[in-house]
């Protein structure tokens, strides 16, 4: 069914067609080309939003989602990515994206321990595998069905930084990469960890640098890698000058990074002055 504002809206003017004739003259044709046969009244912002209720209400809006009806497949780009973060489940715990992530969370001590204790290299990337799998499909479903909850926003991060923490460490103790690697990589972390102090004292969002992105993407494929090239499989030495380069450029990214976020940390704490913490009352605790 076909939605025609001026059929069921008679506040919005209608406008008649050219009447001209051969028997009016050119000027008389010209005329009648602009009458109207209701004078022009300004559409009110009320008018406008019964229009829109009205539109609403051939349009439904079907339970569970953020978007109005419309036939699959048509949807407008970014419908499908929409977030819905319902109040009364907020708080809750046992979804199945937060399930996802603490599975994700109990799979770390396996992981390490194939890795630094029978040396099973080839389940601990089955491990790595089955995590990346789990952390793209947790988010999609909490994007899909509304199931953003407050805990997960901690779980998700909080299941990333382990695996990140344990691979390098367990890499190197397992003797697959140098303990001096793993200590350029830490301490780039421990100096710009007081830079987020900075931002935060004045307000200020620091914005993630595409070559950061870069290197941490990198960095997450020369560890599966390194893994492959050493299980006991026939073909895993293919695996050897992609593991070493994706780790060389990932660790040269990764550390210039670390210096422009430290220059723009220096930047920002010399142009913009604190602000947190100066309109406190005396004596607040």
């Amino acid at each position: 069914m076909e939605y025609d504002e001026h059929r069921d809206n008679p506040e919005i003017p209608r406008y008649e067609q050219p009447v001209g004739t051969k028997k009016q003259g050119a000027k008389s044709a010209r005329q009648s080309r602009f009458t109207r046969s209701t004078p022009v009244s300004k559409v009110t912002r009320e008018t406008r939003l019964r229009v829109e209720a009205r539109m609403d209400k051939m349009l439904p809006t079907p339970d569970g989602h953020t978007a109005r009806a419309v036939p699959p497949g048509m949807e407008p780009p970014g419908m499908r990515e929409q977030v819905t973060v319902h109040p009364a489940g907020y708080s809750r715990i046992l979804t199945v994206p937060n399930i996802l992530s603490i599975v994700r969370i109990c799979l770390v001590p396996i992981y390490a321990w194939f890795l630094i204790g029978p040396g099973e290299y080839g389940w601990a990337l089955a491990i790595v595998a089955i995590s990346s799998f789990t952390d793209w499909l947790d988010g999609k479903i909490a994007r899909i069905w509304g199931l953003t909850t407050r805990i997960g926003q901690y779980l998700d991060p909080a299941a990333d930084r382990l695996f990140i923490l344990v691979t390098p460490i367990c890499f190197a103790i397992a003797g697959l990469l140098s303990w001096w690697w793993v200590a350029v990589l830490f301490a780039r972390d421990l100096i710009l960890f007081p830079t987020m102090l900075i931002y935060r004292n004045r307000g200020i969002r620091p914005k993630v640098m595409y070559l950061g992105k870069a290197a941490t993407f990198a960095l997450m494929w020369a560890f599966p890698l390194y893994l492959a090239s050493a299980a006991a499989w026939s073909f895993s030495h293919f695996f050897t000058p992609w593991a070493r380069a994706l780790f060389l450029w990932g660790t040269v990214l990764y550390l210039w990074t670390g210096v422009l976020y430290l220059y723009r940390a220096v930047l920002v704490s010399r142009r913009f002055p604190i602000t947190r913490g100066r309109n406190r009352p005396t004596g607040s605790s």
